[in-house]
């Protein structure tokens, strides 16, 4: 649906669908029957939009014949001063196909002009347009694995998907654990939590705690989050090491 003639829109933003059609059909068209077939059908669509002939016709010449447009005047002041509505005395509504005839009736007897405007419909309440992120695609994320004991948690952070990081965890609580060690150059404090106490984690539960595609920021940001739940962390590593002269700010800091 495009925009009506008269709402209440700048006239190049009314106008522009009517340019991109008309120079969409000159590229795609492959024969002058089909070219004049969709010229049709754009011009009698913007007239059930309440569009003058005129004015419909004036800018397809021009996209058509740009010479002959060069020394035309385009839908200039003048057009626009012929348009101009007086908005105290007009009629806001919704648009619907069916009430037209009688908004043409009230402009004609009684010189109200209607002006159709979007309103709030049961769509927009009950529903958000944006859809919600998935999870376990996103990426560059810091992110919480809870513990079968909790408020026991594994913190951590990855530039790639987040079920390839989490599927990494679970496959390294697999296999023989039994001589597990520290690793403080490669954080194993999933495995480690695991094997040393038999505590089960809920990877299915994993939260991101953060979005950050900064790589150096999403480590200051993982670390804060470990050093604010450190009685609670598993981890082995502390994360980004942040400053002693940080710490009044960050034990109060809320991410």
């Amino acid at each position: 649906m495009y925009l009506h003639y008269t709402s209440a829109q700048a006239w190049h933003e009314k106008t522009a669908a009517i340019h991109t059609l008309t120079l969409r059909a000159l590229n795609y068209c492959s024969t002058k029957e089909l070219l004049t077939q969709e010229l049709a059908h754009i011009t009698q669509v913007f007239l059930d939009n309440g569009f003058p002939l005129e004015g419909i016709q004036r800018i397809i010449n021009m996209k058509s014949h740009p010479k002959e447009a060069s020394e035309t005047q385009r839908l200039d002041e003048s057009h626009d001063e012929q348009s101009i509505i007086d908005f105290s005395k007009a009629f806001y509504a919704p648009y619907h196909p069916h009430a037209r005839k009688m908004f043409e009736v009230l402009q004609k007897k009684f010189g109200i002009t209607n002006v159709y405007k979007k309103t709030t419909t049961l769509g927009n309440l009950l529903f958000k347009r944006r859809p919600k992120r998935d999870k376990w695609n996103s990426t560059h994320v810091v992110y919480s694995v809870p513990c079968s004991e909790q408020p026991e948690q594994y913190i951590g952070q990855t530039k790639r998907k987040m079920i390839t990081r989490i599927r990494e965890h679970e496959k390294s609580c697999e296999g023989d654990l039994s001589g597990i060690q520290p690793d403080i150059n490669n954080d194993n404090g999933i495995p480690f939590h695991y094997a040393t106490t038999g505590h089960h984690f809920l990877f299915q539960d994993t939260r991101i705690l953060a979005r950050e595609k900064n790589g150096f920021k999403r480590k200051i940001i993982e670390g804060i989050h470990i050093y604010n739940k450190k009685d609670s962390c598993v981890n082995i590593i502390a994360g980004q090491k942040i400053d002693n002269s940080w710490n009044p700010i960050l034990k109060d800091l809320s991410l």
